[in-house]
Parts: structure tokens; sequence; C-alpha cells
């Protein structure tokens, strides 16, 4: 087995199985809210919503650390690989069109397998808290005319 088979066959396992994980861990479903028969107010609906932002949240970690895992794996056969072509030149001296050959693969199938992760996974949203219920503010004009409304004497009746 040449050492370009060597390093492809690593790789390509090295995907295989990271990719594998990562596919297991999209397919999870996530946690759906149940519907109710009253209406929910404006608490209440952020609850909820910030209960789906958590769960999110939690999956979102999870995509990244995968992620990373694979991102880690791809490097480490790069290096594995880049490490051999240097040890080819070492053995002989016509074999550096080899090594910058074996090299220029190694760089080529790890972009790729980077290329092949796919964007990374976005960030969920947190929810914006609702707003607190405003007291009525009672206006001058306001207290003047009750002010006045009581102020008057009642009619009373004559005898």
């Amino acid at each position: 087995m040449t050492y370009r088979d060597s390093a492809g066959l690593l790789l390509s396992l090295s995907l295989l199985l990271t990719g594998a994980s990562a596919a297991i861990a999209i397919e999870t479903p996530s946690a759906t809210p149940t519907p109710t028969s009253a209406p929910l107010n404006e608490l209440e609906k952020y609850k909820l919503t910030l209960e789906q932002y958590k769960l999110a949240l939690e999956q979102y970690r999870i995509n990244i650390n995968l992620r990373e895992q694979m991102r880690k794996e791809i490097t480490k056969a790069f290096v594995i690989a880049i490490k051999a072509a240097n040890n080819i030149s070492k053995s002989s001296y016509d074999s550096d069109n080899r090594r910058r050959n074996a090299i220029a693969e190694a760089v080529q199938v790890r972009d790729k397998a980077l290329a092949s992760m796919g964007s990374p996974p976005i960030e969920p949203t947190k929810p914006t808290k609702p707003t607190k219920p405003t007291k009525p503010v009672k206006t001058e004009i306001t207290q003047t005319a009750n002010k006045t409304k009581m102020s008057k004497p009642s009619p009373t009746p004559s005898p």
C-alpha cells in the first residue's frame, strides 16, 4: 500500500466515523410545545418561548461540540499525512516531488473534508421579555375635575 492510499484511507475513515455521529445528533427532534385550549397571556407565552430557547440552545451547544470534534479529527489526520510525506523526503533524494504531491493531496483532502462539514450551526436568539404593564397615571386635568365634582354640594330637597 502506498503512502497516498494509506493517507486517503485514514482521512476517509475519520470522516466516515465523525460524519455518522453528526448525522445522528442532527436527526434528534426538538421538543414541541403542547397546544392548550386557554389563550396564553404575555408572561405565559414568554415562559413557553424561553423553554423552547433553552432546548434550542442545548441542541446548539451539542452541535457545536460535535463540529469541533470533527474538525479536530480532520486536523489529526492531516497532521499524520504531512508527517508521512515529510518521512518520504528523508528516505531518498528524488522523492521531493512525491513529497510535494503528497502534501498537496493532503491539503486538498483536508479542505474537502472541512467544506463537507457545511456551515456552522446558528445560535438561537433569546426571546425578549414582555413589557411590564404600566400603572395608569392620573393627569392634573383629571385630578382637578374630580375635585370640582366633589366640592359641589349635593342638591338638597327644599322644604
